[in-house]
């Protein structure tokens, strides 16, 4: 490689960086038009972190613990966006490895394309950029919203240091279920 070679090298990725930029900024304003035609609420581009924040009513009674705000951002170079519910519950949860327990439990049970994520427990969706991604992003949105609307009460409160009835029984169970396989020579 001559000196001559690192100037031209600087210009192609200078290039490429510059088209990715704008492929991204393209994407954004298409989502951003997709998710205000659907009715999303307060829909905000940030172009210096690439990403759109909005708000979607779960009812139409507009109460503010029915507002599930969501960020989206794309993946350069793979045709994805990530949809990410932002945290619902204090950020100082007292009861974190509970909450983890529980979205590891809900993990289970969930699709690939919709998991939580942890630390700090939030969820998170993929939409692949390609025909009919608009439909598949505000079924995403729908299913993302069903999900955290059925596990707020629980992780609410967990982050305030209640743990519900139903998580106490869930974790006996299984811990009865450990106990039993100790006591029968079953190595975990």
């Amino acid at each position: 490689m001559e000196n001559g070679d690192i100037g031209l090298l600087r210009y192609c990725f200078s290039a490429a960086g510059q088209k990715n930029q704008k492929e991204t900024a393209d994407w954004l304003q298409k989502v951003s038009d997709c998710l205000q035609n659907a009715g999303a609420g307060k829909v905000f581009m940030d172009e210096k972190k690439d990403e759109i924040l909005f708000r979607v009513n779960h009812r139409k009674a507009s109460e503010k613990k029915d507002i599930i705000e969501y960020r989206v951002k794309i993946i350069p170079g793979s045709s994805q966006l990530i949809l990410v519910q932002t945290n619902l519950w204090e950020n100082e949860a007292q009861a974190k490895k509970l909450m983890c327990w529980y979205a590891a439990k809900r993990n289970e049970r969930l699709t690939h394309d919709i998991q939580y994520s942890m630390n700090p427990v939030q969820l998170k969706g993929k939409v692949i950029l390609r025909n009919g991604w608009e439909t598949e992003l505000i079924r995403r949105t729908g299913e993302m919203n069903r999900i955290v609307m059925n596990d707020r009460e629980i992780f609410e409160a967990l982050s305030r240091g209640k743990v519900p009835d139903c998580i106490q029984n869930q974790v006996r169970q299984e811990y009865q279920e450990y106990e039993r396989e100790i006591r029968h020579g079953v190595d975990i």
